[in-house]
């Protein structure tokens, strides 16, 4: 799959939005049925597309999914997932690529922790 990254930025619109690629490690193989992984992927933004590899399980130690998120909100590092017993099991959230956005200035370019 080849993925091309969008950044979209309006100031004080809703339309702050990234395209990316978001790589899943450690993923259970049986969450890698296209359904259940578009709902994982969900919990982080709008699921685009599953690369082929990860679609066909050629390729199992991560699984990559093109997801539309909003850049001005954290990206998270697990996400609690419920499994069909009730459990919850935390997974690891891997980013290909995060943008450098600062949340206290709202500008890009720079990450908070470097703000002047």
């Amino acid at each position: 799959m080849t993925a091309t990254r969008k950044l979209t930025y309006s100031a004080g619109s809703q339309s702050t939005k990234q395209t990316m690629v978001d790589v899943v490690k450690g993923l259970p193989i049986q969450c890698w049925i296209e359904k259940k992984l578009g709902r994982i992927a969900s919990l982080l933004g709008k699921p685009i597309c599953t690369d082929k590899l990860t679609v066909r399980c050629e390729r199992i130690s991560y699984a990559r999914v093109l997801i539309e998120m909003d850049i001005t909100q954290p990206f998270p590092d697990e996400l609690s997932i419920e499994k069909a017993d009730g459990s919850i099991w935390e997974q690891k959230a891997d980013f290909e690529w995060k943008p450098k956005f600062c949340m206290d200035c709202d500008q890009f370019g720079h990450n908070t922790d470097a703000c002047e």
